[in-house]
């Protein structure tokens, strides 16, 4: 296929040589702007190491102190910081204190990915108090989709964990999908959460045990991804 208009391609983050070609030397994501015309397009160059088995959008241990890269967009009675290699999200004063940051803005630009931290839950408000992977956020603020976690994710009331929507309708919930772990989380261990994004599906897991799928999620096809907590402190290992 022969483009009607020669293509120029720009990036700041990656040398383009003069026969249009690029050469990663290292495992990372790459931004480049396709021009024709008056029409322009960001091409993300994703590489990984051939021993890799998957391309990695983000990764962060937390062995920095840095946060530049994050965006906190509500922080109500609540607080953040980088302590001995944990990011520590607190909003434990109370059943309706909240943080919610953002990871770094271009993931927006993706629509499908496996979010995943190790992480727990130290100190809580309340048994019903919980922490969330958000997906597909808009506009730095809502509607959103997030997999919820209770510090109680053996809620005998079947909700220790559940797929919610932040609308925007008087910023209201809907759910998609409830149910409960095996045991409520423990301060004294880490665990495996991780929400799998493709299409109009999401599925859950703690520690590799499966334990929500729905295909709900019809409003939004991509946006951005962060961590919030609601009434909890919670420890991110990475």
């Amino acid at each position: 296929i022969t483009p009607k208009e020669d293509i120029t391609w720009t990036s700041k983050d990656i040398t383009i040589d003069a026969n249009g070609k690029v050469t990663p030397n290292a495992a990372g994501v790459y931004k480049l702007t396709a021009k024709t015309g008056s029409t322009t397009k960001t091409i993300y160059l994703i590489a990984k190491k051939p021993t890799s088995s998957e391309h990695v959008l983000y990764y962060n241990d937390f062995s920095s102190s840095d946060l530049s890269a994050f965006n906190v967009v509500q922080n109500t009675n609540g607080s953040y910081s980088v302590s001995n290699g944990k990011l520590l999200l607190s909003a434990k004063a109370n059943a309706n204190s909240f943080v919610r940051m953002l990871l770094p803005s271009f993931i927006g630009d993706f629509g499908d990915y496996t979010f995943m931290t190790n992480a727990t839950i130290t100190e809580k408000a309340d048994s019903r108090r919980w922490m969330a992977l958000m997906y597909r956020e808009q506009k730095n603020d809502y509607p959103y989709y997030q997999y919820c976690i209770r510090a109680n994710a053996a809620s005998s009331q079947k909700d220790g964990v559940e797929f919610s929507y932040m609308t925007n309708t008087n910023n209201s919930w809907a759910y998609h999908g409830k149910t409960s772990y095996t045991e409520a989380i423990s301060a004294a261990k880490n665990y495996l959460f991780k929400v799998e994004v493709y299409g109009n599906s999401a599925t859950s897991y703690i520690s590799g045990t499966k334990l929500l799928t729905t295909t709900a999620l019809t409003d939004y096809a991509k946006g951005r991804v962060g961590l919030q907590v609601c009434g909890t402190t919670t420890a991110y290992d990475d």
